[in-house]
């Protein structure tokens, strides 16, 4: 984002008069808006699906916990608990490393930072990797944090200090101001770390004790809280940000004992992949839904996935799918046999993302003016008045021309590939970079909608805006 300033990369406008239009535009549509948010669009729910054929990788015994998928390199990432490693995974199953970190012993949990262009990573040691940290086995508890694009080492985070005892950290999300959470299932703890690297514990709560593996995955929702689950009796926590000490327990018609890795579907619902605990074997995907923001959720039936100890899911686009690797038999297998393992991890698909009721549009769009260019045949001016609603985030785009905007009101954050984010508030104009990935775009008033308006010049009947 360039405010006051035209973008590198740019394409040029070869028309004076075009341009003229576009500031004339911003100027007369500044004098008349109104307020006003219209328009619908749907709240989305998960259709689980019978599992389909599965993308084998191509590499025997990764032993892959985690995937993730990084919309800026369209591709799916997973970090190894047998190598130490994180990996980019092909159309084909082949697998080639993004971060190769000798300090690496078992890669647990990954998150992309898209807007900042960076990768989070979890590292433990459980004893069962070919890498064994120096710490010994239940002591190692360290975050990595790398380039998404070469995976080069940018910051490197201790967090064994901030809590005694035995440590399993194992899942990480990060938020929208590019803070990491982290739990630890040996601890009663949930870590944060700064966008600068400073870590903190952010909650200590004895309702995280238990037996075996506790707190697991974590999701930020963007109302402003945690949601975590703890895998060894399948309990659900929501823990505001603002105000951790206010965590609660949410109250669920069934809980999922075993869970794992969560994946956040639109506000209202929440994927669970349950495999195993000592007292039970669920290995299948929970669908959550909340109506009261997550004082209670109901679960839906189970999508049973099969005895291959799943993991993790993501969302690429609106597809589902889940990693299995049989993770149990390496952390479970004699150190004689560890070397013999030699199973291949599968992702798979298994489900997809649906419309339900239709609810007062996020995002709405309208066309104030449009014109044509004699003078560039083929091309046309838009002028479009854009609003967002509280705290909403746009998906990672692209705009295949520049265009030149001003902020009516409230504010947001933006962030092109390479660039580091900027917060343009109103009564600042700014110019969309053409052709280059808009990995951060949202509205920073979580209680106030955001308004402007922007032009473009682009050839007929294409798109100004593209969703990857």
């Amino acid at each position: 984002m360039s405010t006051n300033r035209r973008a590198a990369g740019a394409r040029s406008v070869r028309s004076g008069a075009a341009l003229s239009f576009v500031h004339a535009s911003i100027l007369l549509a500044c004098l008349c808006l109104t307020p006003s948010l219209a328009g619908c669009t749907s709240r989305v729910a998960v259709r689980f699906e019978r599992p389909q054929q599965a993308l084998i990788l191509r590499r025997p015994a990764l032993y892959p916990e985690t995937i993730e998928y990084d919309r800026v390199h369209d591709q799916f990432l997973v970090g190894s608990f047998r190598e130490g490693a994180v990996y980019r995974v092909d159309a084909e199953g082949g697998v080639t490393p993004l971060v190769e970190d000798p300090r690496l012993c078992s890669v647990l949990g990954i998150a992309v930072d898209g807007a900042r262009g960076r990768l989070w990573v979890v590292n433990s040691d459980l004893g069962a990797s070919v890498r064994p940290s120096s710490a010994g086995p239940r002591k190692l508890a360290a975050v990595g944090v790398y380039d998404l694009s070469t995976g080069a080492p940018l910051d490197y985070i201790d967090l064994a200090p901030l809590s005694a005892g035995e440590h399993l950290l194992n899942g990480i999300a990060v938020d929208g101001d590019g803070n990491a959470y982290v739990t630890d299932s040996f601890s009663p703890v949930i870590y944060k770390i700064d966008r600068d690297g400073r870590p903190t514990v952010f909650l200590r709560d004895e309702r995280f004790v238990g037996p075996g593996i506790n707190l697991n995955g974590l999701v930020v929702h963007p109302d402003g809280y945690l949601l975590v689950v703890k895998k060894s009796d399948g309990a659900l926590f929501k823990v505001p940000l603002g105000n951790p000490a206010g965590a609660t327990s949410v109250t669920t018609s069934e809980r999922v004992v075993g869970g794992d890795g969560v994946t956040l579907v639109g506000k209202k619902g929440l994927v669970i992949i349950a495999n195993q605990t000592p007292e039970r074997a669920a290995n299948a995907a929970y669908y959550l839904s909340s109506s009261d923001d997550w004082t209670s959720a109901t679960v839906g039936p189970a999508q049973p996935l099969g005895d291959v100890y799943p993991t993790t899911a993501a969302l690429r686009r609106d597809q589902l799918y889940v990693l299995h690797s049989k993770l149990n038999e390496l952390i479970q297998s004699p150190p004689d046999r560890k070397a013999g393992l030699a199973e291949q991890a599968r992702i798979q698909r298994i489900g997809s993302v649906a419309p339900e009721a239709p609810v007062r549009e996020a995002v709405s769009r309208t066309l104030l003016e449009q014109h044509d260019l004699p003078e560039m045949p083929g091309w046309e001016s838009r002028l479009y008045l854009i609003e967002y609603g509280p705290g909403v985030v746009a998906p990672v785009h692209h705009h295949p021309v520049a265009g030149w905007g001003y902020v009516v009101s409230g504010g947001f954050e933006s962030a092109f590939a390479g660039e580091n984010p900027v917060v343009v508030r109103a009564g600042q104009s700014f110019v969309e970079r053409a052709d280059a990935p808009h990995l951060l775009f949202r509205n920073v008033d979580p209680s106030a909608p955001l308004k402007f308006v922007i032009a473009f010049v682009a050839r007929k009947g294409e798109p100004v805006l593209v969703i990857p």
